[in-house]
């Protein structure tokens, strides 16, 4: 999206917007209650606007090219992005520490016989990771089947970006591992 985003702020739009009239008109439903009727106004609206002196071009379209409705969407979206990134970083923490926590015993018992903390902090790691690349293998695999929702809203980038899906699983690993590290040390100084 952001890759999206991006690459729309640089188009050329073609014309110059420094000579440029839109107008947004929004005609009542109860008089014009047919599609050819508002196909006849919006035609008479063009021809007499045509008609001025000075005019060089006119046309009617549903949606403004270019209008700034893509950037906001565009930056809605990154917003959201983060914010799930933040939940899903929590979420992760809290089912981490709560596995952790009821683990307390058997990580004492572990200790008590020789475990080493390192060997712990690596054992709860590793759980961590490996629900991350089975959290990520399902995600990816929900992702690339809904990509098509989102075609629309991307700009000369694909939906199936492999950079994005990459990058994303990475990040998506690194904050399991992250969430993981603080249960992770805190179940290595309990002392039984």
């Amino acid at each position: 999206m952001i890759k999206s985003f991006v690459r729309l702020q640089q188009v050329n739009p073609g014309f110059q917007q420094e000579r440029m009239l839109t107008v947004q008109l929004f005609l009542p439903r109860s008089k014009y209650t047919e599609k050819q009727q508002v196909i006849s106004f919006l035609g008479g609206v063009i021809d007499h606007v045509g008609s001025i002196a000075g005019v060089e071009g006119v046309a009617a379209v549903s949606t403004i090219p270019l209008s700034g409705r893509a950037p906001i969407n565009t930056q809605l979206i990154s917003i959201l992005t983060a914010v799930v990134l933040i939940v899903t970083a929590v979420g992760i923490y809290g089912v981490v520490s709560y596995s952790v926590s009821h683990r307390t015993h058997e990580i004492g018992i572990r200790m008590a016989l020789g475990a080493q903390p390192a060997d712990i902090l690596r054992m709860i790691i590793a759980q961590g990771f490996k629900l991350a690349l089975a959290g990520t293998a399902i995600g990816l695999a929900g992702a690339f089947a809904l990509t098509r929702l989102i075609d629309s809203l991307l700009y000369n980038v694909s939906s199936a970006d492999p950079l994005t899906f990459i990058t994303m699983s990475l990040i998506m690993v690194g904050v399991v591992i992250a969430a993981s590290c603080v249960p992770a040390r805190r179940a290595t100084r309990t002392g039984l």
